[in-house]
C-alpha cells in the first residue's frame, strides 16, 4: 500500500485541486453572465438564474459523490484496492441513474415551477431556453463529480485541476464563439451559452475517462 504523504507541502498537494474544483460551477456562472452581459440584461438574468437551480439539483449528486469518496477513501486506506475498484464501478451505475432523474425534474421545474415564481415573460422565456439545454448536461455531469471523487479518495487530486482547467477553458472559447457566432459559427446568444457549458462538462467527462482508463498508477 502506496503511503499518503501528511506534510504540510502534501496536505496543500491534495487540498488546492480540491478547492479549485470547488468553484469550477462558479466559474461557469460568472463565465457565461460576463458574455451574456453583452448580449442583454433579460439574457444574463435568464442564466443566473437558471444556475441557481441547476446548481441547487446539483447538490444532490455531489452529495452522492461525495459518500462515493468516503467509501473509497476507507477501501483503500484498509489496502482493499479491488474493493476501492468496485465502489467507483457501482457509483458510476448509481450516478448515471441520478444524472437521468435530476435532469427529469430540471425539466419539469424549468416548466410547471418556475412560470408560478417568475414575473417577467421575457426571462422566463429565457430560462426555459437556458435550462432546456442544461438539462442535457446534468445527465452526465454527476459521473465527472464521481470520478473526481473517486481520485479525492486516493489522494490523487491533480487530476481534478486538469478537469477544472478543461472545464473553464472550453467554456470561455465556447462562449465566445457560439453567444457570438465567432469563427463562422452561427450566432446562438443565449443557447450559446448553454451549448458552451455543457461541451464543456462533457469536454471534462471524456478527459476523466480516458485519464482512468489509460492510468497506471
Amino acid at each position: 500500500m502506496s503511503e499518503i504523504d501528511i506534510s504540510y507541502r502534501g496536505i496543500l498537494k491534495v487540498a488546492i485541486p480540491i478547492s479549485l474544483g470547488s468553484f469550477v460551477q462558479f466559474l461557469v456562472v460568472i463565465t457565461d453572465n460576463f458574455f451574456l452581459s453583452k448580449v442583454h440584461m433579460n439574457a444574463m438574468n435568464g442564466a443566473g438564474n437558471s444556475a441557481l437551480l441547476y446548481i441547487t439539483l446539483l447538490m444532490f449528486a455531489i452529495g452522492l459523490s461525495s459518500a462515493v469518496q468516503i467509501l473509497v477513501a476507507r477501501r483503500h486506506g484498509e489496502g482493499k484496492f479491488v474493493e476501492a475498484g468496485e465502489t467507483l464501478a457501482n457509483g458510476f451505475w448509481i450516478m448515471l441513474l441520478s444524472g437521468f432523474v435530476l435532469s427529469g425534474i430540471l425539466f419539469w421545474a424549468n416548466h410547471s415551477l418556475l412560470p408560478l415564481i417568475t414575473s417577467s415573460p421575457e426571462v422566463l422565456d429565457n430560462m426555459n431556453r437556458f435550462l432546456d439545454i442544461r438539462a442535457l448536461g446534468l445527465i452526465l455531469y454527476p459521473i465527472v463529480l464521481m470520478i473526481i471523487a473517486f481520485y479525492s479518495g486516493i489522494a490523487r487530486t491533480l487530476v481534478m485541476f486538469f478537469a477544472t482547467l478543461i472545464t473553464a477553458g472550453v467554456n470561455i472559447f465556447l462562449d465566445w464563439v457560439l453567444i457570438f457566432g465567432n469563427l463562422g459559427a452561427p450566432q446562438l446568444g443565449l443557447e450559446g451559452a448553454a451549448w458552451a457549458t455543457v461541451s464543456a462538462e462533457v469536454s471534462a467527462l471524456i478527459f476523466l475517462i480516458f485519464y482512468l482508463l489509460l492510468d497506471k498508477g
